[in-house]
């Protein structure tokens, strides 16, 4: 009623001081309508549809109104934006009202364009079915335009902002508006800002989406201003599947941001938004009174054959999909969860599985086995990804037919998860990283885990690391390929650190450093690496520490056709790893005697039942040795391992290049057996260091090396 009584107003106002156009009566379309209008003048439009691409003279104040939204058309033909404003001062006394504006197609702006300070109002219009690489629906730069009682939905972006794109200083403002089943491929499926300042007042933001995060609102560097009178309402939709043709889960569902904004809100997908909702999580406070969601403070089930009507909280009772699972668990910091897998297909074909699927902190994915639990992502998108995740464990479960332009198998972005019996084949990049991508300082840990068969159409075909210092113990990187460098590993800036591993028929080389940015450096221990150290290029730009215990010889995989990778009985790598470097979180501590089969672990990520002699465990060691410290050069821990045949009194002491004694780790009568110490040296200054081990006449001292 409030607009019906402000387009009289307009309409009376325009009868008083300006022309009234008629189109087709007067002129036959709605271009030439405009084209001769001053300002002040109404070109008033008859039902019908029109076949236009208008392009908005440099006249402000004209008023363009429709017949209605259902019955008076605009339609672009996909040749171009239905109304593009390219002209400056277009202020908000030009009008576009009773319209929906249909069918554009361009580059930015595929239903209005406005740039360089074009503002107009927008009044009782339905924006729908249009297409752009940014914008779909709207596309603003620098200009404020006034939206009310605007419908903005079903519109795409192939990039960036599906139903409205805000880019540089725009502000525009927004009331009783509505903004649903959009999308973009990228970020902000409904809105996407980029350094602007939109007010939003009784919004509606709900069904949109977006593959890489934001899927109602993705900010950058910009500051939405949400009323706290008139609230908004802000719910994704997503629960029975994805937008036809496509399928994706960004951090941040709902909203995403990189600077800190206050969201006050009526309605909101939780009353506790995770990292699943907003991401950052950090960047956001919320005033929230209502929930579309319950969310569940327990571990939660989920199985193919679930219902995500289910309450999820047994193995009898499971939900469907891990993304539903992931949307309604509440976990932090002191109260971690975990989501339980059922064995079975999880994919966009088998259950309906969003993909990538979202690991949240303090939520940990445990599969019934490894074999059995598969996420297939149908090659629609990549199987997995971690956005900001410090803690979490993903386990027993295998990633297979991702497809992305980074991280096919898994995206890790400034994230340290744990992943342990994971099974990572079969995945793509048409970029980097075909198995796995690390980025921004990610150091997660990987134990038992395979990665084979990944192929990058660039560089990592198995890991592509950028600024990251992952840590590999028993895993096994085989048969992937890139088509530039580093068909096993990949290191820009990066120093991962393997222990137990195999690096066997990679291709064009097992491990490769990128020539270019800070050095790289990687620490290799009891592994089995094709072509041995010389082998890793490093193309001047970083540092091989190649330890003990290393071999250069064919692993002997089981069947690499049928992708059974576990060893032959007279495998080189079986009894060849170590028991001392076995990666627990960010600690390197000794392996029990349940822990392997035979005289010493196996390198790879199986652990075979043969061996190749009687276990040394069962018997104690036959000398006094200090074994080399690990990692070294190390940051601030390092791990000494010694070993007593029999009881004696040891002092194992830290000594500066000086001489001065700077700590004592060990002192006292100790039995004989094997042993391992922690040194954590956070409070000393980079340098080397001196560890000496003294056992009755047994003297020994090594070399360490801090480097902060």
């Amino acid at each position: 009623m409030k607009n019906k009584v402000l387009f009289v107003v307009l309409l009376l106002s325009s009868i008083l001081t300006g022309t009234i156009i008629h189109v087709p009566a007067g002129q036959l379309t709605i271009q030439a309508g405009i084209d001769i209008a001053v300002d002040g003048d109404t070109v008033l439009v008859a039902p019908g549809t029109y076949f236009e691409n208008i392009i908005w003279p440099a006249t402000t104040g004209i008023k363009l109104i429709g017949s209605g939204q259902e019955d008076c058309i605009i339609d672009g033909n996909q040749q171009a934006s239905v109304i593009r404003f390219a002209n400056s001062n277009i202020d908000t006394t030009t009008l576009i009202s009773d319209f929906t504006i249909t069918n554009g197609l361009a580059y930015s702006g595929g239903g209005i364009y406005c740039v360089v300070n074009s503002s107009p109002s927008l009044v009782d219009v339905t924006i729908t079915g249009n297409s752009a690489s940014s914008g779909g629906g709207i596309y603003l730069q620098y200009s404020d335009p006034s939206l009310e009682n605007v419908t903005i939905t079903g519109n795409s972006a192939s990039s960036y902002g599906g139903g409205i794109y805000c880019y540089f200083y725009s502000s525009p403002s927004l009331e009783n508006v509505t903004i649903a089943g959009n999308s973009a491929d990228f970020g902000g499926g409904g809105i996407f800002c980029s350094s602007s300042s939109p007010s939003l007042e009784n919004v509606t933001i709900t069904g949109n989406f977006a593959s890489y995060g934001g899927g109602g609102i993705s900010c950058s560097r910009s500051s939405p201003s949400f009323s706290s009178e008139n609230r908004c309402n802000i719910y994704s939709n997503n629960t029975t599947g994805p937008p036809t043709g496509r399928t994706g889960s960004g951090s941040g569902a709902d909203i995403y941001s990189n600077s800190t904004i206050t969201v006050i809100v009526d309605t909101f997908t939780v009353m506790t938004p995770t990292e699943y909702h907003a991401s950052p999580l950090d960047n956001f406070t919320f005033d929230i009174l209502n929930a579309v969601n319950p969310q569940v403070d327990a571990d939660l089930y989920v199985s193919p054959s679930g219902d995500n009507s289910n309450d999820g909280l047994t193995a009898e009772t499971p939900l469907k999909t891990i993304q539903y699972a992931t949307s309604i668990i509440l976990a932090d910091s002191t109260n971690p969860h975990t989501i339980h897998l059922a064995n079975g297909v999880y994919s966009p074909s088998t259950n309906g599985e969003y993909f990538p699927v979202e690991v949240i902190n303090y939520v940990s994915l445990v599969g019934e086995s490894e074999d059995n639990v598969i996420l297939d992502a149908d090659s629609v998108a990549g199987v997995m990804k971690c956005i900001g995740v410090t803690s979490s464990t993903i386990s027993h479960l295998t990633l297979t037919n991702g497809s992305a332009s980074t991280g096919g198998g898994i995206y890790c972005y400034s994230s340290s998860p744990s992943l342990e019996n994971v099974t990572i084949s079969n995945n793509s990049a048409f970029y980097v990283g075909g198995g796995i991508y690390f980025g921004s300082s990610s150091s997660p840990t990987l134990e038992n885990v395979t990665i084979t068969n990944n192929s990058a159409d660039d560089s990592g075909g198995g890991i592509y690391c950028s600024s990251s210092s992952p840590s590999l113990a028993n895993v096994t990187i085989s048969g992937n390929s890139a088509d530039f460098g580093g068909g096993g590993i990949f290191c820009s800036s990066s120093s991962p650190s393997l222990v137990n591993c195999i690096l066997w028929n990679d291709a064009p080389q097992e491990v490769y450093f990128y020539g270019n940015y800070s050095p790289n450096s990687i620490i290799v221990a009891y592994s089995d690496i094709q072509g041995g150290e010389v082998g890793i290029v490093t193309n001047n730009n970083g540092t091989v520490y190649w330890e003990d215990g290393n071999i250069d010889l064919g692993p002997l995989f089981t069947d690499t056709e049928n992708g059974d990778y576990t060893l032959q009985e007279n495998s080189p790598c079986i009894d060849t790893g170590t028991a001392f470097f076995v990666w627990e979180s960010d600690t390197l501590v000794n392996m029990t005697e349940e822990e392997y089969y035979g005289t010493a672990p196996d390198m790879g990520a199986f652990e075979s039942q043969y061996t190749v002699g009687i276990d040394p465990l069962s018997i104690f060691p036959s000398t006094f040795s200090l074994n080399p410290a690990y990692p070294n050069p190390f940051n601030p821990t390092t791990v000494i391992s010694y070993q007593l045949s029999v009881s004696s009194t040891v002092t194992l002491c830290v000594y500066d290049i000086t001489g001065r004694l700077v700590e004592t780790l060990v002192d006292g009568i100790t039995e004989p057996g094997t042993y391992t110490v922690k040194w954590d040296a956070s409070g000393y200054s980079s340098g080397v260091y001196f560890v000496q081990m003294v056992a009755g006449k047994f003297v020994e001292t090594q070399k360490v090396l801090l480097m902060k």
